[in-house]
């Protein structure tokens, strides 16, 4: 009898055995999906939650139920064999959302017998998109610009800089950008490479300020090709303004630098016959303890600035810079500005003046 017991006990684990071993069974790649911030003017998106069935047996999804109505399920709804493939599809309608969590319930024949999808997300509503797109107002072959002009401001002269523009891509086709003729201390990219039919992007520029070779104001321009296509607008305008970083001078450097005076920082010249040129030689000083240097003279529409024979004078030392200004096409008061940049710590953007009335000629 205990034999019996024990053959009768073998046959009913194996049936046991092999009932538990045979059953399908549903794993998700990944049971929640963030779609991030998409724009309620592009419509519906959607998603596939992809499944493996990893058991021994022939997989099911008998019902797939949304929470609600603004998600509509697509699904794998033959039988998935051991081993292979299947999918459960989500299509979400961002009308009069702003953001949202959704839940999607699957039921199946195997383990679990119940499985939980989410999607989330946050909703751009379709009148901030067209808000955005009216700050656009620049356009380069679709392309839409806050600005076509890039300022970087004070830039020291062994430092590097970045900017971003904010840019706006109003084709119906994906632009490729491309920038030509730039220079060797200006980097330009766009991020992304290819951007998308009303998708906004950006343009990073990296500015080497001890490439340039230049010091105070600077002026460069980028041209740029969208799909290889140029336009007759397609400049953009970099500025900076380069100076000399003498925050780490020590005191005793600071005693023995050098001192740009002036003798006088404004000359009048009183009335001009118009067409008429005239001069004025500046005096300059240096009055500190060692070498100065003149780094760059820049004068204002009009005006002409010849810079001296010698750009480095020694301390107790004078030069002359002479102004010439030219009344040709003028009328009434001038005031014209000349820019002095030199290695004075204390006073390196020195700005002096000539001014006068061009009169207006008898006929």
């Amino acid at each position: 009898m205990k034999s019996i017991y024990i053959i009768i006990l073998t046959v009913m684990l194996s049936f046991s055995i092999q009932a538990q071993t045979k059953s399908p069974k549903i794993s998700f790649a990944k049971n929640t999906h963030d779609f991030g911030t998409i724009k309620e003017a592009d419509g519906k998106v959607s998603y596939k939650f992809e499944f493996v069935n990893t058991g021994n047996a022939s997989l099911l999804l008998t019902s797939v139920n949304a929470t609600c109505g603004c998600t509509t399920p697509n699904w794998t709804n033959t039988p998935i064999l051991a081993g292979e493939k299947g999918y459960v599809e989500v299509i979400f309608n961002p009308q009069g959302y702003r953001s949202f969590t959704k839940s999607i319930n699957v039921t199946t024949n195997g383990e679990p017998s119940q499985v939980q999808l989410l999607i989330k997300g946050t909703v751009e509503p379709a009148q901030a998109q067209a808000n955005q797109a009216a700050n656009y107002k620049y356009d380069i072959n679709g392309i839409k610009f806050q600005s076509l002009h890039v300022g970087f401001g004070e830039i020291m002269r062994e430092a590097e800089s970045t900017k971003t523009i904010d840019i706006l891509n109003s084709n119906t086709s994906v632009a490729k950008l491309e920038f030509t003729g730039l220079p060797a201390h200006i980097k330009v990219k766009s991020e992304p490479t290819e951007i998308a039919p009303n998708t906004s992007g950006k343009i990073i520029i990296t500015y080497d300020a001890k490439l340039k070779n230049d010091w105070d104001y600077v002026h460069d321009v980028l041209f740029l090709k969208v799909n290889g296509a140029s336009a007759g607008n397609n400049r953009i305008n970099v500025s900076a303004v380069i100076k000399e970083d003498f925050s780490k001078m020590t005191a005793d450097e600071k005693i023995k630098a050098p001192v740009a005076v002036f003798e006088k920082e404004t000359f009048d010249f009183g009335d001009i016959a118009e067409a008429q040129k005239v001069d004025y030689a500046f005096k300059l000083k240096n009055s500190g303890k060692s070498m100065l240097i003149i780094r760059k003279i820049s004068a204002s529409c009009g005006c002409t600035a010849v810079m001296p024979q010698t750009t480095t004078i020694k301390p107790g030392e004078t030069v002359d810079l002479k102004v010439v200004f030219d009344a040709a096409n003028k009328k009434g008061p001038q005031n014209k500005s000349i820019t002095v940049i030199t290695n004075d710590p204390v006073n390196s953007r020195k700005v002096i003046w000539v001014r006068g009335n061009v009169l207006e000629s008898k006929q």
